[in-house]
């Protein structure tokens, strides 16, 4: 089960794992308390970052991180580990086998050396932990890098899957295809019950044979709001969108944290959404597939509610599983009560039989239509609007009532 509350700090019982997923904006960094009391990190975000990543472990009560694990050598992975590592007690550090000539890199060697530290390669075949807690099982496993010569640093990244109970989770750095295609390769258990998703969601990433063998439920996308890149791509949304993977963004939510006690799974927010999936009113009330030529095909939504519906993020998809990547409804796009909006598309939907979905920025799927066959100009619609399918397709009525 999941559900939505509130979370800026999180509370913290024994024999459940908390994975914290922080808003560092476009950089990574997740916090993890372990059912044993003992705690790790995954990335520390950006340079400027540190410091906030010291304040949310700190907030928590935490003093002490029992493993450190920095997944590459880009900035906005280890930006922060300086600073993460001069301010805490630390235990043991992995970092994959690779050199970086920046001040970044430098500033974390720095950091543990001035402690006495020493790294522990984080490669395939190691694990961090293994042990039992209450008769459950709670492993640490690094599933890549796999190789030593990579062309891009992305693909040195320490894949890990952590596992407590039945739950499993798998952290994935920036690793891209060629990192994802050799993990596959190896046979290794990548299943998991909660992806975070390679390389803030870019299309390099999130390989549909890797993702259908992890085959999650939730997948988190740590990403900056309106980056310059573009993350996640629309391809990788829509991946996600067609199995049925409910989607957390630290852009769209804040912090991220994750519960289980070996279990189940119960995902807070540090933005709580305002309306819950179920109870989103807005329907699917007309569909033109197939205009003339020159004229755009376009779906019209309805709104029957008494209450001004906030559309911004959700997706309008046709089959899933194939076709166009989803459209994803612009910020700020309101519906007003018993109210239409209309979005227009070009060849987004095929003539002789498609399906349309009207999927919330999570991934619950709120409305769908199938049809069958088309006629030119003619609409599928609901008559009256927001009421029972026409059995016979419609003469259009665009933003008007059907």
């Amino acid at each position: 089960t999941t559900e939505d509350g509130t979370t800026t700090t999180s509370s913290y019982t024994d024999k459940e794992i908390v994975v914290h997923f922080i808003d560092v904006g476009q950089a990574d960094s997740i916090f993890i308390q372990l059912p044993n009391n003992k705690t790790m990190i995954i990335d520390a975000g950006n340079n400027d970052d540190g410091n906030a990543v010291v304040n949310y472990i700190t907030s928590l009560g935490v003093k002490k991180i029992d493993y450190v694990v920095g997944t590459h050598p880009h900035e906005d992975h280890i930006g922060g580990l300086d600073t993460v590592i001069n301010s805490l007690e630390i235990g043991k550090i992995y970092m994959p086998d690779v050199i970086s000539q920046t001040k970044t890199f430098e500033d974390v060697l720095t950091a543990i050396d001035n402690k006495g530290l020493t790294i522990t390669v984080a490669e395939k075949g190691v694990i961090i932990f293994n042990e039992t807690v209450d008769g459950l099982k709670l492993r640490a496993e690094i599933l890549a890098p796999n190789s030593v010569n990579y062309k891009d640093l992305n693909d040195y990244s320490a894949v890990i899957r952590l596992e407590y109970g039945s739950k499993a989770f798998l952290f994935t750095g920036d690793a891209e295809t060629v990192s994802e295609n050799e993990i596959l390769a190896t046979g290794a258990n990548v299943k998991a019950d909660v992806l975070k998703v390679g390389h803030h969601g870019s299309d390099s990433s999130t390989s549909i044979s890797f993702l259908d063998a992890v085959s999650p439920s939730i997948a988190v996308i740590c990403v900056g709001v309106d980056n310059s890149y573009g993350h996640p791509k629309p391809v990788i949304i829509s991946r996600l969108l067609d199995r049925g993977v409910q989607i957390y963004r630290t852009d769209e939510e804040g912090h991220i944290v994750i519960r289980s006690n070996g279990s189940t799974l119960k995902v807070e927010t540090q933005k709580e959404s305002q309306i819950s999936d179920d109870d989103i009113p807005v329907v699917i009330n007309e569909i033109l597939p197939a205009p003339s030529p020159n004229n755009k095909e376009w779906v019209e939504l309805y709104n029957p509610s008494d209450k001004t519906i906030d559309l911004s993020g959700f997706y309008i998809d046709d089959v899933l599983g194939s076709g166009a990547s989803a459209y994803k409804i612009p910020t700020n796009t309101f519906i007003s009560p018993n109210g239409y909006f209309v979005f227009e598309f070009n060849n987004v939907f095929n003539n002789d039989s498609d399906s349309v979905y009207l999927i919330s920025p999570r991934g619950t799927i709120i409305d769908k239509y199938t049809y069958e066959s088309t006629v030119r100009d003619e609409s599928f619609c609901r008559i009256p609007s927001g009421g029972n399918w026409s059995n016979q397709t419609c003469k259009p009525t665009k933003n008007a009532p059907n």
